[in-house]
């Protein structure tokens, strides 16, 4: 949910076995965390993170594997 406050949840789907990097990037567009790199086989996934160290304001979650680039905004509100 946005905003999130304590801990998100990263609900994504890989089509095919593919290599997997999640990063999380602020609002300047500079990568702060990398949350998964792994190779996922074909699937549904959840990723929980917790983002209480995180100071308040807007960042982007950046989902790439072997054939797409996925952006999302994350909002952070404590």
């Amino acid at each position: 949910p946005n905003p999130s406050q304590d801990v998100t949840n990263l609900h994504f789907g890989i089509v095919k076995s593919s290599d997997v990097n999640i990063s999380l990037y602020n609002e300047k567009g500079v990568m702060i965390h990398t949350l998964l790199e792994s190779k996922l086989e074909a699937g549904l996934y959840n990723l929980e993170y917790n983002i209480k160290s995180l100071a308040d304001g807007i960042y982007f979650v950046r989902i790439h594997d072997n054939n797409q680039m996925i952006s999302k905004k994350l909002i952070v509100k404590h």
